[in-house]
């Protein structure tokens, strides 16, 4: 029975070491884990936001770009309208060179919507690039502030892992 239970001593200085080491952790390391952690959470929550705003301006200039696109087939419409009523009152006077006119403006009108369809989707990935820039730009800026921090938190990460 005596090799079961441990002498008094042994219990006595176990539980004192104890009690003093969970003090010595919880005042000088328990803070800056928590603190570091907190702040890391902070950080990709403020990243999601971005990236959430991110999101809806892009859907807000897919939508502009939507409307852009009508308005030319719009235009594209209204000008080929115009093109064969001006063919159909100067087929009377020469129908070969009606047929020209209208061909002509045909494919001004194409290249012209061709153009601006260019700069609309070069003006969006322009936007989208610049936002992707900033956001990485942020968000690295944010996790490489303060390098003891991020070599606090990957020792921890790699603690969790060992003792999984």
């Amino acid at each position: 029975m005596e090799i079961i239970l441990p002498k008094f001593g042994l219990f006595f200085w176990t539980v004192v070491i104890f009690i003093i080491y969970y003090f010595i952790i919880a005042k000088f390391a328990w803070k800056p884990i928590l603190s570091a952690i907190k702040k890391r959470e902070e950080g990709i929550e403020k990243a999601l936001q971005d990236a959430e705003s991110a999101k809806q301006e892009i859907q807000k200039m897919n939508e502009l770009t939507e409307k852009i696109h009508k308005e030319a087939l719009a235009e594209k419409s209204r000008i080929i309208k115009e093109a064969e009523e001006l063919a159909n009152q100067k087929k009377q006077l020469a129908e070969q060179e009606a047929s020209n006119i209208k061909a002509k403006k045909l494919a001004e009108v194409e290249q012209e919507i061709t153009i601006m369809k260019n700069a609309a989707i070069t003006e969006i990935k322009n936007l989208v690039g610049s936002l992707s820039v900033e956001i990485a730009e942020k968000i690295l800026k944010e996790q490489l502030k303060n390098p003891k921090e991020q070599e606090a938190f990957a020792k921890a990460e790699l603690d969790k892992i060992n003792l999984n």
